[in-house]
């Protein structure tokens, strides 16, 4: 679960921790990749006590998160993989029964 999200919404965030870890520490995906969950959550723990420089300023200076623009591209998906996402929103592909 993300810092951001609430109780409710049970899934981990990794974007957020991978870009907290890389932002205030540095780190590559590639150490964050072999570090542990109780690393990660110790590290965060400290920082509720002693937080990154950066979210520091963030506080001093008022900066708030912008609310995220209209993508002008929203309707442009070459991949396609925007229409197997919302086929398969939990991820799952079912196998069809029939044996088709």
């Amino acid at each position: 679960m993300s810092g951001r999200a609430g109780i409710a919404d049970a899934r981990i965030d990794f974007g957020f921790i991978y870009s907290r870890l890389m932002s205030a520490c540095g780190y590559t995906p590639a150490e964050i990749d072999e570090m542990t969950l109780h690393d990660v959550l110790g590290l965060f723990a400290y920082w509720r006590d002693y937080p990154p420089t950066h979210e520091i300023l963030k506080c001093v200076y008022g900066v708030q998160r912008k609310p995220e623009a209209a993508n002008p591209k929203c309707g442009y998906d070459p991949s396609g993989i925007g229409g197997l996402i919302a086929r398969f929103p939990d991820g799952f592909v079912r196998a069809i029964e029939g044996g088709r």
